[in-house]
């Protein structure tokens, strides 16, 4: 994990990133997969694998790699392990440093994120772009979710709901990273 990242006192993406947008300072909390109560499942949860169509120059890649991000965010929450999403991060996506950064926090904390996560319901690949870097709009629904800041604190629960995010994507050797992420306000 990252020790040199920033630490936020607001802890919630929509806070992140709507921010340093002008938009309400509402927090919106992180995602975090459930685990599947079902016997046969495994107990510790898995970091979600790159489709093999995601690294492709098409933008059929693009919305893969767009899906994909979003369970790497999941299993980041759920983990705390950050060293998939660190890396389909571009450096300029100060967004994803700081979600990376505050997931750090709550997890060297003793905290811990509850949710089912998010889930993307709808992907559009604006069109005419160049090849190598794309922009895609994703319909996003975020279960409920409950936050415990580190160790002993008082969880604070959060509804769920549906969220508007774009991403900016860029090529980076054979695939893709993400350059830029906001949410609609």
């Amino acid at each position: 994990m990252r020790r040199s990242a920033p630490r936020l006192t607001a802890g919630l993406l929509a806070a992140l990133v709507l921010g340093g947008c002008g938009g309400p300072p509402e927090p919106s909390p992180f995602p975090k997969p459930t685990k599947s109560s079902s016997p046969s499942a495994s107990s510790t949860p898995t970091p979600p694998v790159m489709p093999a169509g995601a690294k492709a120059k098409t933008d059929q890649a693009v919305e893969a790699f767009a899906k994909h991000f979003v369970s790497v965010i999941n299993f980041a929450t759920v983990t705390g392990e950050l060293k998939d999403l660190d890396a389909l991060s571009g450096e300029a996506c100060m967004t994803c440093r700081r979600l990376s950064a505050r997931l750090e926090q709550v997890y060297d904390r003793g905290g811990s994120i509850e949710s089912s996560g998010w889930r993307v319901t709808g992907a559009s690949v604006v069109s005419d772009q160049p090849l190598d870097r794309k922009y895609i709009d994703l319909a996003i629904v975020q279960s409920p979710q409950i936050l415990v800041e580190k160790a002993g604190a008082s969880p604070q629960k959060f509804p769920g709901g549906k969220q508007a995010m774009t991403m900016l994507i860029a090529r980076r050797g054979e695939g893709w990273v993400v350059t830029q992420m906001s949410l609609a306000g």
